[in-house]
């Protein structure tokens, strides 16, 4: 009986090496999908080919159907978010790949921007800005990209969940086109003036308002201690105060 059993272990492993070294797959049938621009069937059959078959073919296979992939949603706008999101989990190395970083922050910001228009199939604002903060916000950033993530996250969710990404861009490049960005003041003038907003964001509010853009604001901000109030004027008091900067004689602080 156990050497029977025994025998039985044996067919079984030398079974499941033989299914591995032959995959339902073969790199000729990436080849062809990929030649038809069939890239959802490469996508979710690439993965199929065991890692010690995986040529410099299978990672062209790949890399070509990013692309195509990257491009129809950069230019329509029809991929399904739980598409893209099997990308994220099945291929992750391949998102660090020079050849696939631009495209991938073009398409996130064409993702953004149909979130916004709420015309994404099969998603939602809520659901689609989520998507990209764990997901694009991996990518290697640029105060650039960072600048137009954070309008259209402003857009699609609201000033505080676009502060974070305004807030790296000028820590980056505080340049007058980056601070004078119409998006990025609304976004941290309308924190300070809301009386529910936590203080790690009001802190954020202030280091681009009285930090980074400091030179691009500091007059209006000043002059905002005669005609503010409420919340607002206390934030900006109590910023200006830190910076020790000389009041109007009419300030209300």
């Amino acid at each position: 009986m156990k050497i029977v059993m025994k025998s039985l272990v044996v067919a079984l492993f030398l079974s499941s090496i033989c299914l591995a070294d032959n995959p339902k797959i073969t790199q000729n049938d990436l080849d062809t999908l990929v030649s038809n621009k069939e890239w959802r069937e490469v996508i979710y059959k690439a993965k199929d080919i065991p890692p010690s078959q995986r040529s410099e073919r299978w990672n062209s296979s790949v890399i070509i159907s990013l692309k195509l992939m990257l491009d129809e949603l950069k230019y329509n706008g029809l991929i399904d978010l739980k598409e893209l999101e099997f990308v994220f989990l099945e291929y992750p190395s391949f998102l660090e790949s020079q050849e696939i970083i631009p495209q991938l922050k073009a398409a996130s910001l064409a993702l953004l921007q149909s979130c916004h228009e709420d015309n994404f199939q099969n998603g939602n604002e809520e659901y689609c800005t989520s998507f990209f903060t764990t997901h694009f916000n991996k990518l290697p950033q640029d105060s650039d990209y960072l600048l137009k993530a954070g309008e259209y996250i402003r857009r699609a969710a609201g000033n505080v969940a676009s502060l974070p990404f305004f807030e790296r861009s000028v820590s980056i490049n505080n340049s007058s086109e980056s601070c004078t960005h119409n998006g990025l003041y609304t976004a941290a003038d309308g924190v300070f003036r809301s009386p529910t907003i936590k203080k790690n964001i009001i802190l954020m509010s202030k280091d681009i308002l009285f930090k980074h853009c400091w030179e691009y604001y500091k007059d209006e901000l000043t002059e905002d201690t005669i005609y503010g109030k409420g919340v607002y004027l206390e934030n900006v008091c109590r910023a200006l105060k830190e910076k020790s900067v000389k009041l109007p004689k009419n300030n209300k602080c």
